[in-house]
């Protein structure tokens, strides 16, 4: 079993919150015009030109089988490092770094571990809200969409897990 991050960025897609463990992130920057490569995987956009380095856009809506933000003045692109190589991942916004209590961390449990929470290390509680912590490696494993409903499922499943452990009902 994988550690938790001790600190993650919550962003969102398609109203749904996850986190990204912050050792993984270079950067977070607003979106620029993407260039489109032919014969590219179907979640990838394109890419775009940082500083001198050609980046490949991951767009999160798509590669979940969501519809675009609602506001695109939120959206925002994540600058990540994966094996050495730079990938921007598209997010419907990004709203603040978390830290991640090991006490409310809980990984994928067995029972849910399917194609479509794949890209899904764990979840962890930031205040009220269950967050769902990525994996960075997982979300490029296919082409196939990965279903957010699948992942919705999980957090509440390990919402439920998590309040019976504290002693809620």
């Amino acid at each position: 079993m994988r550690p938790p991050p001790q600190q993650a960025a919550r962003f969102s897609v398609g109203g749904t919150h996850f986190g990204l463990d912050i050792m993984q992130i270079k950067e977070i920057i607003e979106p620029q015009p993407v260039k489109p490569v032919p014969r590219a995987p179907r979640f990838i956009d394109g890419v775009i030109e940082v500083r001198g380095a050609v980046i490949p856009v991951l767009e999160l809506s798509k590669r979940f089988g969501t519809s675009p933000a609602a506001d695109p003045a939120e959206k925002r692109f994540i600058i990540t490092s994966l094996a050495g190589k730079l990938l921007a991942l598209g997010a419907d916004s990004v709203t603040e770094i978390i830290r991640i209590d090991p006490q409310g961390w809980r990984p994928v449990p067995s029972l849910l571990r399917r194609p479509e929470t794949r890209c899904i290390t764990g979840v962890a509680r930031s205040g009220r809200d269950l967050v769902m912590v990525l994996d960075l490696a997982g979300l490029l494993r296919s082409e196939d969409p990965l279903d957010l409903g699948g992942m919705q499922a999980l957090v509440d499943e390990a919402g439920t897990q998590m309040e019976k452990e504290a002693g809620h009902p």
